[in-house]
């Protein structure tokens, strides 16, 4: 069973199943047999979970992974915890489990590896593990004794060798372990070896809790400081390194084991960590690769690590790939302090970015590359290469002194003018050699990667940033006929040059395509090319999205509304470049490679792109647009299907609120005093509630919003005291103007209210009326006299609270004095009535004495009394000298005007004439539905007699097709007759036909003739295009009008 669980440690359940039964055996039976087979199974489960501890250490090592490591943490806490239960027998079969060094060198090693990977919240185990844990614990505190004794022998080797298999550069000094007592803890210790290089330290071990120290510090991990700084990442990433005390001068740790070939150290030096390693043929230190940031090309510095040999002073620089392997081919910095440094390979010495010669070569090639990722450098025959590496391209000088590209044997094109794309920073021109070649054949290099605008004076400037280590250049030829760049066919570099046309777009055309960048770019997208048969991949969704993007974004606004819209236009693209049919294109083309998304299940995205905001209002924008676009490119949307007439106030017939506008504007200017309506002042008033504003000026500076809906009843005393002090040669217009906006608010149903405030203004005899007494506001629904009831309410509020006189009352009795004292306290609030009533018309009546009401609490009386009382008392001033207006306003006549409104002439539009594009302008369809022209007849052409001959006639195939018909058998049909009947009749034909044979050479009369024929033939084609072009001419005088525009 061992054999087949040993080779998969996600056996330990099994090994434990297994060591428990060995240990209930070894300690019930009495069969020496049994006993001897028992000790042998245990020692062959301890040498199996031994070889599991060490392997699942090596993962350790290994692992990069947080969540794994943990996983191989609990896993090796499982196993050594398994090991030491080996041990866990009887007194007397101890010695023959525990004695040996090798006993000795798995006990402590399953010891020191407990402590070391033991969490320090050990509740976070599963409990399983931690009742492991706590058996090992027991049994480390039962065994002290035996293995104290052992550790300290004079011959025994067992925890050197576990120290030595933990850390490989230890080499001890003495034989044995000293015991230090137990009042140290129960340490034992022993010093190391001494060598020139090495210092001598001393190496700590507890027995009891498995903890191992050199020189005080733990045989484990590196301090958090250490493995999370930068540098210590870069090198080993998450990798856990078992770490010492270091015995180099000036280090603080090193590593327990050698990691490929090289013991490491580590310290800290303020917040810089130093990382150096011993080797066999060198001791070497790690440089951080910002030193390099400014010196080096970003590629030198990124992938590659950079030792520093301490004896040579010669910096290695190593692919991280290759980073612990020195090489011959490495690149290697030659640092002179007092001279000149330099970078080089085997054959090439690396240019210095602050040359000439790099600045030169920068100003061709950064428009293609950024110089942090150029190598240029100096081969030692002195040829000089310029390596982009992330694009994968070499340029050399060549022998006629032009830059030329490795990859695609073309030079760069001394004319880097494109005559497209115009703006386009990130691109270069290349071209064959040659003379009339660089005019045919040249091609075009752009990046690809994030495209980003600026304006630069009068155009805009388009650049790409790249990123990555990869970066994909996209190839287009240069069509010096058909006018026109041709990429490689592929949807991704259709769809940026699209983009990049429409960038690109100017108010003039491009000089190579004719066309503006915009239109060059639609009719890209319009292409059937782009329609593929398979769904688009994320990285051609994004760019459908920046093509999209360059719409205009148009939502409603307030959204509820649809009244408003907001527009978010480019903050650098001219607005005409925004055209309204990139969100269309984009669309139709994502929407046609759906269609086929059955077919291709694993190419499923849930990509789309992003809306440009309501269709209705995009819909609107390509109609409206229309008018200023290329018949070919947006000019053809305009149509009418979504128009409806607009009715204007200023044309529809009058509506109610232009009509007391126009009344009410027509009044003021008028400022007559007759009488326009006569109104019961004092009953509006008590239907309004409370009338205010009296001591306050109107506001003339309120926003039209508020004076549409004008509260009458808050803002009449205002309106009161304007009217008062206005007159026609002050006050017209100010007066005009105001009513007029208050007369088309929605809460003016009748102009009468506002006619009475008008005559304050125009009435002579009202206009000579004294004010409204001094108050700031009155409420006439509450009457101009104080009546019992609202006195007798308010007094009742003062009543004294009911007390019974004694406690020991019987009912009847509590009942008797209750009734009396509601008789004496109604009594007591009568006479309070009555005393103030007496006292009307007063604003503030005298107060009652207190022995005249003892029921009612006359201190707190006299207040809302006094209320009630000035209350009424303004109202009954009001009320007399609303009186006195009414009956001025009675008296008066009152005079019927002729306020009738009639829109003027000119105020009544008439519907505007609208011309559809679609109709004006002559398409395809109907030019080539017109009827064809009359065409001349052909002429004569000469005709030369030329010999011609029959075939042979072939008796033998004759002879074979009535041998055919002869073997009539019964399966002969009717289609096996009609096959002979048609065999025989294509013989004949054949037979019949007769061959023109061309002459061995042209004879004299042709060669005479053919000039002739050709100035006649010649003569015939003219006529004929005439006759066509004359048919396609303009035939309405609209559509010649259209030609002459």
């Amino acid at each position: 069973m061992l054999q087949a669980i040993e080779a998969n440690r996600q056996c330990y359940y099994i090994l434990e199943v297994l060591i428990v039964l060995t240990l209930r055996i070894l300690s019930l039976t009495r069969e020496d047999h049994l006993k001897a087979h028992a000790v042998r199974l245990l020692q062959t489960c301890r040498a199996v979970a031994f070889r599991w501890v060490q392997g699942l250490e090596e993962s350790l090592r290994t692992t990069t992974d947080p969540t794994e490591i943990v996983g191989v943490r609990r896993s090796l806490l499982r196993v050594a915890a398994l090991c030491k239960m080996t041990f866990d027998v009887d007194e007397v079969r101890l010695p023959q489990l525990l004695t040996t060094s090798e006993d000795i060198m798995l006990w402590t090693m399953a010891s020191i590896t407990i402590e070391t990977n033991t969490p320090g919240a050990s509740d976070v185990l599963p409990k399983d593990l931690q009742r492991l844990l706590l058996r090992s614990t027991r049994l480390t505190q039962v065994l002290y004794g035996r293995v104290q004794s052992l550790l300290t022998a004079a011959n025994d080797t067992g925890l050197d060798g576990a120290v030595s298999r933990i850390w490989s550069a230890f080499q001890s000094q003495a034989h044995t372990w000293d015991y230090l007592g137990q009042q140290t803890g129960r340490w034992v210790c022993k010093k190391t070896l001494s060598r020139p290089d090495v210092e001598t330290q001393t190496v700590f071990y507890n027995i009891l809790s498995g903890e191992l120290l050199v020189d005080g510090r733990p045989l484990g991990s590196l301090p958090k400081s250490y493995t999370s700084h930068p540098l210590f990442i870069r090198l080993f990433g998450a990798q856990i390194l078992r770490v010492s005390s270091s015995d180099a001068a000036g280090m603080l740790y090193m590593t327990a084991e050698e990691i490929y070939g090289h013991r490491m150290y580590f310290t800290m030096e303020g917040e810089d960590l130093v990382i150096r390693a011993k080797h066999a043929s060198a001791n070497i230190e790690l440089i951080a690769p910002g030193h390099f940031a400014d010196d080096l090309p970003a590629i030198f510095v990124d992938d590659y690590t950079h030792w520093l040999n301490l004896d040579t002073s010669v910096i290695e620089l190593r692919p991280l790939r290759q980073k612990w392997t020195t090489a011959d081919q490495n690149w290697r910095l030659i640092y002179r302090p007092q001279g000149k440094s330099y970078l080089e390979s085997q054959d090439a010495r690396l240019v210095d970015l602050r040359s000439r010669t790099c600045q030169n070569t920068v100003d061709v090639l950064g428009g293609l590359e950024s110089p942090r990722f150029m190598h240029i450098t100096r081969s030692f025959d002195g040829t000089y290469t310029a390596f982009l590496p992330r694009l994968g391209f070499h340029f050399f000088r060549n022998g006629n002194g032009d830059l030329e590209c490795q990859e695609l044997r073309k030079i760069v094109d001394p004319n880097q003018s494109l005559g497209s794309m115009v703006g386009l920073e990130s691109r270069l021109v290349l071209c064959a050699n040659g003379d009339r070649a660089k005019e045919l054949d040249r091609v075009v290099l752009i990046p690809q990667g994030t495209v980003s605008v600026r304006r630069r004076g009068d155009h805009l400037a388009v650049s790409v940033k790249t990123e990555g280590r990869n970066v994909y250049c996209l190839r287009y030829q240069h069509d010096a006929i058909l006018h026109r760049l041709v990429g490689d066919g592929s949807i991704t570099s259709r769809l940026y040059q699209a983009y990049l046309h429409a960038l690109t777009s100017y108010t003039l055309p491009d000089p190579l395509t004719g066309y503006l960048g915009t239109e060059q770019s639609l009719k890209l997208l319009e292409e059937q090319s782009l329609r593929c048969c398979k769904p688009l991949e994320s990285a051609e969704i994004d760019m459908l999205n920046c093509i999209a993007a360059l719409t205009p974004h148009r939502v409603f606004y307030p959204p509820h509304l649809r009244v408003m819209q907001q527009i978010t236009w480019h903050n650098v693209l001219s607005p005409l470049a925004q055209h309204n049919d990139f969100a269309t294109l984009a669309a139709k083309i994502l929407a046609h490679g759906e269609e086929f998304c059955m077919f291709y299940q694993d190419l499923l995205t849930n990509e789309s792109l992003e809306s440009r905001g309501d269709e209705a209002l995009l819909q609107r924008a390509k109609i409206r647009n229309s008018t200023y676009l290329n018949v070919d490119f947006g000019g053809n949307e305009w149509n009418t299907d979504h128009d409806y007439e607009y009715a204007a106030r200023d044309s529809e017939l009058p509506s109610a609120r232009s009509v007391r506008v126009y009344t009410m504007s027509s009044n003021v200017m008028r400022w007559r005093g007759a009488l326009l309506v006569r109104s019961q002042l004092a009953a509006t008033w008590k239907s309004w509630g409370r009338v205010d504003g009296f001591n306050l000026d109107f506001d003339l500076s309120q926003p039209i919003s508020e004076l549409l809906t004008l509260d009458l009843a808050s803002t009449w005393g205002s309106l009161y005291r304007l009217c008062r002090s206005a007159t026609r040669e002050e006050s017209v217009y100010k007066v005009l103007f105001l009513f007029a906006q208050i007369s088309y608010g929605s809460r003016v149903t009748t102009l009468n209210d506002l006619m009475i405030l008008l005559a304050f203004a125009t009435n002579p005899v009202l206009h000579c009326l004294q004010p409204f007494p001094n108050y700031q506001a009155y409420t006439l629904s509450n009457g101009s006299v104080p009546t019992d009831y609202k006195l007798e309410f308010t007094v009742n509020q003062y009543v004294m609270p009911y007390t019974p006189p004694r406690s020991d009352m019987s009912i009847s009795e509590s009942k008797q004095d209750y009734a009396d004292y509601e008789n004496l306290s109604a009594a007591n609030v009568r006479t309070a009535v009555t005393f103030f009533l007496n006292q009307w018309p007063t604003p503030q009546p005298a107060s009652i004495t207190a022995s005249s009401v003892k029921w009612l609490k006359t201190e707190g009386l006299q207040n809302p009394v006094n209320n009630l009382f000035a209350e009424s008392y303004k109202n009954r001033l009001c009320e007399s000298h609303l009186g006195l207006i009414q009956k001025t306003i009675d008296t008066t006549n009152i005079v019927t005007l002729n306020n009738k409104y009639t829109p003027s002439r000119w105020q009544q539009l008439d519907p505007i004439p609208r011309l559809d594009v679609n109709k004006l302008l002559p398409t395809l369809p109907s030019v080539m539905a017109s009827r064809s022209p009359s065409l001349p007849l052909a002429i004569a052409a000469f005709v030369e007699t030329l010999d011609t001959k029959a075939p042979t006639k072939n008796a033998d195939l004759r002879a074979l097709i009535m041998r055919y018909k002869k073997g009539k058998g019964e399966d002969y049909s009717i289609q096996r007759a009609q096959y002979e009947r048609d065999l025989l009749a294509s013989l004949d034909a054949f037979q019949g036909h007769r061959e023109t044979v061309m002459p061995d050479s042209i004879t004299h009369s042709i060669k005479a003739r053919v000039p002739g024929s050709f100035d006649d033939c010649y003569a015939h084609h003219v006529s004929e295009l005439e006759s066509l072009g004359h048919r396609l001419d303009p035939q309405t005088p609209m559509h010649k009008l259209l030609e002459l525009t």
